[in-house]
């Protein structure tokens, strides 16, 4: 455990003086082959321009898998302006450790999610929801990744589709992503109406060459007030 953390910190450290180069070295070979140094470097630089000095870093989690194959750690950044929290999965190597995931959680503040989520988000308003509500199932379905059509199958798909179609997104809850084997995966958490009554909608996007495909959507209803 206590080897594990000071990796960690090493790793939050790199993360605050935005080092992708020794990040991207970290990472496993199934990260590297799906996140390049140049990707990590952007994904530093969106998340953490204008958050204003650093102020340190708090140990908030850590948990094992049963195998002990993998760690997660999870500390607190915290910074003039805001905090976040940076999430890593630690794959055990005989020798150290090795970064699998890497993941940031964004305050819930609209100017943030505003500022780092404009690319994802402009495909959900402007692509993914138009085109299931004008063309339909399977106008949104060529937008589903072609992994994840042959891993479920199609008539899954459309039938969580076809649900999605009735409802109406109002507002963005939250916003994060993961840098890990599957490349970067972006994670919103909607809010809004399905057939009248509240619900959040949890939607996951892959992002590739500055494409974006759907990977997974969640629908809970929620208790009314």
């Amino acid at each position: 455990m206590a080897k594990a953390i000071e990796y960690f910190q090493e790793v939050a450290a790199f993360v605050v003086n935005e080092d992708a180069r020794d990040i991207y070295q970290r990472m496993t070979p199934a990260v590297k082959s799906k996140l390049s140094e140049k990707d990590i470097a952007l994904f530093l630089h969106k998340y953490l321009n204008g958050l204003g000095e650093p102020r340190g870093l708090s140990i908030i989690g850590f948990d094992v898998n049963p195998n002990k194959e993998f760690c997660q750690v999870k500390g607190l950044l915290s910074y003039e302006k805001e905090d976040l929290v940076l999430t890593s999965i630690l794959k055990v190597k005989s020798d150290g450790f090795q970064i699998q995931y890497l993941h940031v959680d964004l305050p819930n503040s609209k100017s943030r999610i505003e500022q780092v989520a404009q690319e994802p988000k402009r495909f959900l308003k402007e692509k993914f929801f138009p085109v299931l509500q004008n063309q339909g199932v399977e106008g949104a379905l060529a937008l589903v990744d072609k992994k994840v059509r042959q891993q479920v199958g199609d008539d899954l798909i459309r039938a969580i589709l076809r649900s999605l179609k009735k409802t109406s997104i109002k507002s963005i809850k939250s916003y994060n992503v993961d840098n890990g084997p599957q490349g970067r995966i972006h994670q919103f958490l909607l809010l809004g109406l399905h057939n009248g009554s509240p619900c959040e909608v949890e939607i996951y996007l892959k992002s590739e060459n500055n494409e974006f495909t759907v990977v997974d959507v969640n629908l809970r209803l929620l208790k009314e007030s």
